[in-house]
């Protein structure tokens, strides 16, 4: 006769009846969201496609970067400082340029605004309007530009065209422009005004080079990285669940392992769970006696994710800085820059130039256009062949708009870690033991302009300053001779004046 076993399933060592499997009160519906929060994102590959070459960036692609919020931001900066910024017509014949004047001056800010769509995507096209109109001038007191009896054919405005499906047409040969091709059909050459900003930089190509080549990258990962955020936010908003459990089966034969997996899949469809308290048995190497171990047959626990949330919207920071940045500047250009010498031009000063400079090319580029395909279609409908020919040319930037722009490169340099500070003179000169002005711009005792800095014997002497013409000076011998200026306080050279 068989032994009865000393324990029974479902029994503790000490004779009580335990649940040997968890047991859940789960709701109606099972969890199955995890696959279906991912509907909710979309197709990635249409919102912004998977990441390529900045040179091949499609048309759509381009447009959805135009409704970022920085790009939007930037390019209404770039467009309202090409609109605001100086232009002039010239031409040697008076009475010619005041007829393009007033014809130019009526949709010069409509037309710039639609020109600087090509500055972000490298070139756009636009539908030329004309009309048989006389061109009234900008001043209400000015004189007519226009006394001829005939009524003459000018250039109304342009209607832009959506760039998705459009591109130039050329013949056979691609040398000779022969209109617009769009979804609806062609547009005439006449009519047509193909705008081509960066052509160089895309080695002549009719696309151009546009400002959103230079970001790219960044807006890609930034959609991207706005994925993962969403994906992140899935799986600590309702996390994956770990339950441990014992090797074998129960006693109807049922899997542990099976149980465990319906047991987590209840958890995180709501369900309250009762886990069984019995603890694995350890035979003693010493006595060989069996005793309970610390560590139990079944636990569950919610899995957190070990990353944190500032890691996205550190990475989203990052990239919006360096989307800002590159619209105004080529990536390139923040590196290696450092400020100049002693009294020298900052790396905002120098960058800032170069931005400026960036903007009255792509302007001279728009410019052309205008000179090249807008202007000699209407001198050929109302002027005798031959006369002299007319020209647009943009002079300088606003100067509220240069100095806007390089607030905005000082601030996203400074965020960038670059040393965007603004040289002191006043420190230079101290540290040079050179003399200064007091900062409060007090006096000595002997009435004259007091210095900051201390050890320091001066004279007066009578000598006219350069800068502002005041006769009378403080010399300091003690430093070769230099001469602080008793009227405006400047420290100058007499002997490099004379």
């Amino acid at each position: 006769m068989k032994q009865k076993p000393t324990y029974q399933v479902g029994k503790t060592p000490q004779e009580q009846t335990a649940a040997e499997t968890p047991r859940t009160s789960a709701p109606g519906v099972q969890h199955q969201f995890w696959g279906t929060y991912g509907y909710w994102l979309g197709d990635p590959e249409r919102r912004y496609g998977r990441l390529q070459s900045a040179q091949n960036i499609p048309a759509h692609t381009k447009l959805e970067m135009l409704r970022d919020p920085v790009i939007a931001m930037t390019m209404g900066f770039i467009g309202a400082t090409l609109v605001k910024a100086k232009r002039v017509i010239e031409c040697v014949d008076e009475p010619k340029r005041r007829f393009f004047e007033a014809m130019f001056r009526r949709w010069e800010q409509e037309f710039i605004l639609q020109a600087a769509m090509a500055v972000a995507l490298g070139s756009c096209g636009l539908i030329k309007r004309f009309a048989f109109e006389r061109p009234q001038p900008s001043e209400i007191e000015a004189a007519p530009v226009w006394t001829a009896a005939a009524t003459p054919y000018i250039v109304r405005g342009f209607d832009a065209v959506y760039p998705v499906g459009t591109s130039p047409k050329f013949d056979n040969k691609g040398r000779e422009f022969l209109g617009i091709e769009t979804q609806d059909g062609t547009v005439d050459v006449f009519y047509s005004l193909w705008l081509t900003l960066g052509q160089a930089r895309a080695f002549g190509a009719y696309g151009g080079s546009g400002r959103l080549e230079n970001v790219y990258k960044h807006w890609w990962i930034k959609n991207f990285g706005w994925d993962l955020y969403l994906v992140w936010l899935q799986k600590n908003a309702n996390p994956a669940v770990k339950v441990e459990h014992p090797p074998g089966k129960d006693s109807a034969g049922k899997s542990h392992q099976a149980i465990a997996l319906g047991t987590g899949d209840s958890l995180r469809s709501g369900a309250t769970v009762a886990v069984p308290s019995s603890v694995y048995k350890m035979v003693d190497q010493l006595s060989g006696d069996e005793r309970l171990a610390a560590v139990k047959k079944w636990t569950v626990e919610f899995l957190e994710s070990s990353s944190r949330v500032g890691q996205f919207h550190e990475m989203e920071n990052q990239c919006d800085d360096k989307i800002a940045l590159g619209m105004l500047l080529p990536p390139q250009a923040i590196m290696d820059v450092t400020g100049g010498d002693l009294g020298g031009p900052t790396s905002a000063d120098k960058l800032t130039k170069l931005a400026e400079t960036l903007l009255l090319m792509d302007a001279a580029d728009i410019d052309r256009h205008v000179n090249d395909y807008v202007f000699p279609a209407v001198e050929r409908a109302n002027f005798a062949p031959g006369s002299p020919r007319v020209r647009v040319r943009t002079v300088e930037l606003e100067q509220d708009s240069r100095t806007m722009l390089f607030e905005i490169v000082k601030v996203l340099l400074g965020k960038m870690g670059a040393d965007t500070g603004e040289f002191d003179l006043v420190e230079a000169l101290r540290r040079l033991d050179l003399p200064v002005v007091a900062q409060d711009g007090g006096t000595g005792e002997d009435g004259g302009v007091g210095l900051e800095a201390a050890g320091h014997t001066s004279r007066i002497i009578s000598v006219a300053c350069p800068l502002c013409g005041h006769d009378g000076a403080e010399r300091y011998d003690d430093h070769g001779g230099l001469c602080v200026c008793q009227g405006c306080g400047k420290t100058f050279d007499p002997v490099a004046w004379l």
